[in-house]
């Protein structure tokens, strides 16, 4: 009970206290079970809590029936709070019982609600890159980066961190990674928008093993490995990067949750046996030597095994196999991102999410005429005619020989009323040689004879209006 109180008041569960909790209820059993129930049904944070714990007790084929009775009375309570019915609904999936979810909760809910869980489940590197391997080994491409926008819906801090994982695989095409990067854009400004700080993640408890494997000739081995728990059991990840002799990273093996008779009897004991010298070496010369085997064999053309990324940051490594940009490069590719998921998101009417990505790009673009000219678009969608004014201006100072930029000047007139200056960018559409088609050609010659008809004629006040009563409508071409 203690553990639900204490999480409640904000300190989060470390490792050790989550292995000394879990050593708790292996002890007492089925007397944990009605607490733990009760726990399911108090809050979400709660109701994940209990799901854990009560999942480690139905190994045991008695608590289970017991549990699965239970949890199947309670899905049938009218008064069941709609989040604790996802946690009950998914236990019992887990425990093999059909869950009949339509009666309970509608797709867009179940879909929001796993997405949200998928969050909570992130709080390691190892964590991280097994989500990311997931979701390329069991998805297609274009559901990958489906799944990603719908995660940094929800979740975008964490979809923040989920794509730099994503972006570090070299398997990606560069189209993938630009749709990546459009998505990290408009994830990355949410953030900010709302002061959402980015989500810290756990590290192993310990501090690594790390060995260096030599052979006589000239192969070698580089082994770390660590226990995510510091009381109890300990259970160790591992890591095996097995290099040639021109210095070729040429196999991986990764382990998970075993125990260190495992590591010595999988990885250590074999190399001895295979007449390799084994010896401690420091973090950053192990370090040094991972990245170049790495990066030798991409240039050799060869893809990095997945399980080098499953278990690197046992290594401290993370995105060093990837080729460097200088800083103005990183840049543009970022502001490239920017300016094509705020112009996609415009297409599709997310038009104030597009306002703030295009301007973000346009202030550190003064002089790109088209992303102006996409802003001012937007703006006027979004009701901001003034601001929409000036960067439509601004776009045809810049480029007065495209005669798009001139038209949406006198459509945004046009619409406001402002007869001048409408007839005054339509004068300047006119003047470009390619500009628009024979249809709005027309339409401009008839407004611009007929506003200057009406300025320098000296008919009657009734002959005027008559004139000036309904000009063709002007639509603007985005």
């Amino acid at each position: 009970m203690a553990s639900f109180e204490e999480h409640v008041e904000g300190s989060p569960r470390s490792l050790e206290h989550k292995s000394a909790i879990y050593q708790l209820v292996d002890h007492i059993g089925a007397l944990a079970v009605p607490t733990l129930l009760r726990q399911l049904f108090v809050d979400s944070s709660s109701a994940q809590w209990a799901t854990e714990l009560l999942i480690r007790l139905a190994d045991s084929e008695a608590r289970c029936r017991r549990i699965t009775k239970a949890l199947l009375v309670e899905l049938q309570a009218t008064a069941l709070r709609e989040d604790c019915k996802f946690a009950v609904a998914e236990l019992l999936g887990y425990l093999g019982e059909p869950v009949p979810w339509p009666e309970f909760v509608s797709a867009e809910d179940s879909a929001q609600h796993s997405l949200c869980d998928l969050a909570t489940c992130i709080d390691s590197p190892a964590e991280l890159a097994r989500a990311a391997d997931t979701l390329l080994a069991d998805l297609p491409i274009t559901e990958v980066v489906e799944f990603v926008e719908d995660f940094a819906s929800q979740e975008p801090s964490i979809a923040l961190l989920l794509i730099d994982e994503l972006l570090v695989r070299d398997s990606l095409t560069e189209r993938t990674r630009a749709s990546l990067r459009e998505l990290g854009a408009s994830a990355s400004l949410e953030c900010r928008s709302i002061s959402l700080p980015t989500k810290p993640l756990q590290t192993a408890s310990s501090r690594p093993g790390l060995r260096l494997a030599k052979h006589a000739s000239g192969r070698s081995a580089l082994i770390a490995y660590a226990s995510g728990q510091a009381h109890g059991p300990r259970r160790y990840r591992a890591l095996s990067l097995l290099v040639d002799a021109s210095g070729v990273l040429q196999d991986c093996e990764y382990l998970e949750q075993v125990p260190h008779s495992t590591v010595e009897s999988l990885l250590l004991q074999p190399l001895a046996e295979a007449g390799y010298e084994l010896s401690p070496v420091a973090p950053g010369a192990l370090k040094q030597h991972a990245i170049a085997a790495a990066q030798f064999r991409l240039r050799s053309g060869k893809a990095l095994p997945r399980s080098y990324y499953l278990g690197r940051d046992l290594m401290g490594l993370r995105d060093e196999h990837m080729p460097k940009r200088s800083k103005l490069a990183e840049r543009r590719v970022q502001d490239a991102a920017l300016l094509a998921r705020g112009t996609e998101l415009l297409s599709r009417g997310r038009v104030e999410v597009a306002r703030d990505l295009l301007l973000l790009y346009a202030k550190g673009h003064p002089t790109d005429c088209e992303a102006l000219a996409t802003l001012g678009t937007c703006l006027v969608r979004t009701g901001e005619t003034e601001k929409a004014r000036k960067y439509l201006n601004r776009a045809a100072e810049l480029a007065p020989d495209v005669g798009r930029y001139h038209w949406n000047r006198a459509a945004l007139a046009h619409q406001e009323g402002r007869i001048g200056e409408c007839f005054l960018a339509l004068k300047d559409y006119l003047g470009c040689s390619a500009a628009g088609d024979a249809r709005q050609r027309t339409v401009a010659r008839e407004l611009v004879l007929s506003y200057g008809l009406a300025s320098s004629s000296h008919a009657s006040n009734d002959e005027r209006d008559d004139q000036n009563s309904s000009p063709p409508p002007l639509t603007r071409r985005e």
